[in-house]
């Protein structure tokens, strides 16, 4: 924790040398209560994270940001993008992979408590096989380089943009393990105001022991995405489905969330559902429904439950039930 720190201390104050114009310091935390009927220790009250974030520009084209977890001694983020154009910026460091609009949103953003699990399953979350390569939660992030941009534009909308890199393929802070590089990219059309379709696709490799086969090796870890959002005044549905191979291994899961405003910006009821297929004839169906309060514009509690049913071949069905109550606090 000293060493981390110390590294923001540092980081702050370079940037605070480099830059002539103002940053901004922002953050917040989520303390967790969950019960699992699965569990031996059912209740569990947790302080999930603590983020701190430092945002800012060098000058009018060049921007930055830090997002590191103090909670968990973990740096997230840590990114610097050049604009050359609206149709063409650079981004180069540490990020979000641009493959799927769910991994697009931060914590304090999302509208569930956790990501679907067809996301953290494929893009590079805890259930990701990623984690088999470093041992760590990656939350579909990685080092890279990053060309995005808006190709046409029209009445101040976005018809039609890009996001396109290539990245390390390991994960959050970890060094290279092959001779290859990983591509990714999104192409996002919008044909109505209210309607945006996303086509996205990953490309790349990563290297860990396979079950039972004590013995490393590299592995193709693909992933082809399509996406749909509409979203009102009050309602938003977004769907994504994805189909994954990771190594000779066939996966797809898709899910569905649709969230209702009773009370703008302050009530929101929210459902969502899930389905994933995996190797060995695995199939997982996850059902939610939840309540978004936001007594204050930096302070949001969320109310979750959670119906998990998995599937195993030649297996009786399992069925888990999670019930969740979640503090944000941002500043």
């Amino acid at each position: 924790m000293k060493r981390l720190n110390l590294f923001i201390i540092i980081a702050l104050s370079t940037i605070m040398k480099l830059s002539a114009q103002e940053f901004k310091i922002s953050g917040y935390g989520q303390i967790l209560y969950e019960y699992s009927d699965s569990r031996e220790v059912k209740h569990d009250l947790s302080l999930r994270n603590a983020f701190i974030s430092i945002d800012g520009e060098i000058n009018q084209s060049f921007k930055y940001r830090l997002l590191t977890d103090l909670s968990n001694q973990m740096l997230h983020e840590f990114w610097g993008e050049y604009s050359f154009l609206p149709q063409a910026k650079l981004k180069i460091g540490q990020f979000s992979v641009p493959v799927t609009v769910e991994n697009q949103l931060t914590l304090d953003n999302l509208e569930t408590i956790y990501y679907s699990r067809v996301v953290t399953n494929f893009i590079g979350g805890g259930e990701d096989l990623l984690f088999l390569q470093n041992g760590k939660n990656n939350y579909g992030k990685d080092i890279g380089i990053q060309l995005s941009g808006i190709l046409i534009k029209h009445l101040n909308r976005n018809l039609l943009e890009y996001s396109v890199g290539l990245f390390q393929g390991t994960g959050i802070t970890t060094k290279e393990n092959n001779n290859t590089k990983d591509f990714a990219g999104s192409l996002y059309i919008k044909p109505l105001e209210q309607i945006q379709l996303v086509a996205g696709m990953y490309i790349g490799k990563a290297n860990y022991e396979e079950f039972a086969s004590n013995e490393i090796k590299e592995h193709v870890r693909n992933r082809y995405v399509l996406s749909g959002i509409f979203q009102s005044k009050r309602v938003t549905f977004r769907s994504e489905w994805i189909k994954a191979k990771d190594g000779s291994y066939d996966k797809s899961g898709i899910y569905a969330l649709a969230t209702y405003q009773i009370s703008p910006n302050r009530l929101t009821l929210l459902g969502e559902v899930s389905y994933l297929k995996l190797q060995h004839g695995e199939k997982s169906t996850d059902f939610i429904i939840g309540l978004n309060f936001r007594p204050y514009k930096y302070c949001r509690i969320q109310l979750g439950y959670q119906n998990s049913i998995r599937e195993f071949k030649a297996m009786p069905s399992k069925s888990k039930n999670r019930l969740n109550l979640q503090t944000q606090i941002s500043f």
